[in-house]
């Protein structure tokens, strides 16, 4: 009779019991996985960050709905069917640039999140509790690298089918600026005054009159010659600047937009070939840059995902309750 009762409690353990909550939760995850896909990729295409916080949101979002699945379902098969539709979504997320490549990384993120539910559905297997962020740490990361394939490889593909046009979107000014940001300081350690918000003529004439000023000889020059001396300078400056870069710079502009603006020269003089493996390589970078940060993102994807989990504890969505269980064991007679 207890081996019955143990029996039945198993089986009710592993049976979807409402196919309207597990629906919702389908949907949810459905949405979100199709706005990520689609705001991802206008920041790709237009590059401005408004559209890659809301995708960063979205991104979140389904990340801790995809973790309540690994609690809350039962179903293999629903849950092989769930994750073939969020998939399915954040391909035509991208629908302004399908392309195989899109469709190839898709595939690759369907087998990853795959991997990442079950693998957390054994986890949960192996706990007499539900440990809730363990279970995290083994689907989120999974998660992570699914979504960050696809747009990576979403941002390769878009210069990909472009490379023929002069005016193809490789990096929005923005987008580079925040990039060299964090860099201001470690040049200001060699170069003091430098900042990437100043014009470029600015910078290059205060060069100037703090070489013209250093010099042994600057105190006996009258104002005129020291003006005339620091025009000099700044031409000279200018031009071995211009040499160094192989390309015009506007002077005029921004530090900071000049670079930019040498940088997407250089890029689209490359041969096509050239800028397909240089273009390669940065969609690597990004992935790598945003992998480097899965820890911080996975903890606010379990920190969401834990707060609506309790929160559908509280509202009688979902209930903790005890199993019976038998099991085997190996003891020393």
């Amino acid at each position: 009779m207890t081996d019955f009762l143990n029996k039945n409690f198993i089986n009710e353990a592993e049976v979807d019991r409402s196919n309207f909550k597990i629906g919702f939760l389908a949907l949810l995850g459905i949405i979100f996985s199709f706005l990520f896909g689609y705001f991802i990729n206008d920041f790709i295409i237009g590059g401005q960050s408004l559209y890659f916080y809301f995708g960063f949101a979205c991104g979140i979002i389904f990340g801790a709905i995809f973790l309540l699945k690994a609690f809350f379902m039962k179903s293999s098969d629903k849950i092989f069917l769930i994750v073939f539709l969020e998939s399915l979504a954040l391909f035509f997320g991208f629908f302004r640039q399908l392309s195989p490549v899109i469709g190839i990384a898709v595939f690759i993120a369907f087998l990853i999140l795959i991997s990442g539910i079950f693998g957390g559905k054994r986890e949960l297997q192996n706990f007499l509790k539900i440990r809730f962020w363990k279970i995290g740490k083994v689907v989120l990361p999974k998660v992570i690298l699914a979504i960050t394939l696809v747009s990576s490889a979403a941002y390769f593909n878009n210069f990909y089918k472009n490379i023929s046009l002069a005016e193809v979107q490789i990096l929005s000014k923005e987008a580079f600026e925040r990039i060299i940001a964090p860099t201001d300081f470690m040049v200001k350690k060699f170069y003091p005054g430098f900042d990437f918000s100043l014009k470029a003529e600015d910078w290059i004439i205060n060069m100037a009159k703090s070489q013209i000023e250093d010099s042994s000889a600057a105190s006996v020059f009258p104002a005129s010659a020291k003006s005339q001396l620091v025009k000099q300078a700044s031409d000279q400056l200018k031009k071995s600047i211009t040499d160094f870069s192989g390309a015009p710079v506007n002077f005029g502009s921004k530090i900071s937009e000049a670079i930019y603006d040498v940088v997407i020269l250089k890029i689209k003089q490359m041969a096509p070939k050239t800028k397909i493996v240089f273009m390669a390589s940065v969609s690597a970078l990004i992935f790598l840059t945003v992998m480097g940060f899965i820890l911080p993102i996975r903890w606010i994807m379990a920190a969401l995902a834990f707060i609506i989990y309790e929160i559908f504890l509280a509202v009688g969505f979902a209930t903790v309750a005890m199993e019976g269980r038998n099991r085997e064991i190996i003891i020393l007679k």
